[in-house]
């Protein structure tokens, strides 16, 4: 698990994403992403797809 500290970007709180996980995942400038809460997590999640098919999910927490 990574912690990070949330950050004031104009309103809004926002969170870097650290390198590991955006090339974990694959995930470029400008990608669209989902944001949704369950049970008290925020989850952050894009629907690109894999080699194998399978939906790529980054959660929070």
């Amino acid at each position: 698990m990574i912690t990070q500290k949330l950050s004031m970007w104009g309103n809004s709180l926002g969170v870097r994403l650290p390198q590991a996980i955006i090339q974990e995942v694959n995930l470029q400038e400008g990608a669209l992403v989902s944001i949704s809460t369950e049970d008290n997590k925020i989850i952050l999640s894009t629907s690109l797809t894999g080699p194998y098919g399978n939906e790529i999910f980054i959660r929070f927490r």
